[in-house]
Order: C-alpha cells, then structure tokens, then sequence
C-alpha cells in the first residue's frame, strides 16, 4: 500500500509543469474596420478587416423581378457577390471573389484547380505494311 501510495505522488510531482501549447492563450486578433448594412427593402452589405490581414466582403439584393420582399423573406432568389483574402502560412496573398446567381456559386481565385482536360490527342498506331505476315492474330489451322 506505501508503495502505491508513493508511486502516486512521484507521478503527481512529476505532471506539474507548463500547459501544452493548446492550452495556452492565443493572442487576440483585433477588428480594425466592420460594417453591416440591412436597409430593409432586400437589399445588404457586409465586410470587416482585421488586424492580421483577414478581409471580407458580401453584398447581395433580389433578383429582378423576383419578388424578393424585405430582408428574410422568401422571394425569387438573390443576387450575391463577394469575396475575401488572407495572407496564407508562407506568406502569400491568397484572394478569392465569387459570384452567385442563378447559374449557381461561380468562384474566381488563382488558387483554384483547373479543369481536367477532357479532349486528349489521339495515339498514332503503326500500319502493316502491304505483304508482310501479321504478327498477330489467329493461329492458322495446322500451325503449332
């Protein structure tokens, strides 16, 4: 029993120390500039910077002849338009703007895939000369 009970406070003694890194504190980021504009008639705006370099930006109204009503109410759908940018953990500027509409969400960043290319060149096969045996194909009655 002593020794169970001196294990425990040399384990004890021994977990005593800083808090992992997850534990501790991350340093706040400030909002320099926020904005956040809901007139009513369907319509918004919104965007913010922060001190790190984090922007954003949104705006959106109906659309044409959608019957849209105020903000929040159901309607014929909404044009939106935005995009945000960042500086990413080497350093470089990372932007990306988007549109969406009734064509769906149309992003545009350099940082976005390519499409795959669906048109490939055709493979050149070597012809058979005239006379010559083929290689290959069906064995020839007889033949071994």
């Amino acid at each position: 029993m002593k020794l169970l009970l001196v294990s425990c406070l040399v384990a004890l003694a021994g977990a005593d120390g800083p808090a992992p890194s997850a534990y501790q504190q991350k340093p706040v980021i400030k909002i320099l500039s926020q904005e956040d504009v809901h007139p009513g008639d369907g319509t918004y705006r919104f965007s913010f910077q922060t001190e790190n370099g984090i922007q954003r930006d949104e705006s959106g109204q109906p659309k044409a002849g959608g019957g849209g009503g105020g903000y929040g109410q159901p309607g014929g759908g909404y044009v939106q338009q935005g995009g945000w940018s960042y500086t990413d953990g080497y350093g470089g500027p990372v932007q990306l703007t988007f549109t969406a509409d009734e064509n769906g969400y149309q992003p545009v960043s350099d940082l976005l895939p390519t499409p795959v290319p669906t048109e490939y060149p055709v493979p050149v096969v070597p012809q058979v000369y005239q006379g010559e045996p083929a290689r290959y194909g069906p064995a020839r009655p007889g033949s071994p």
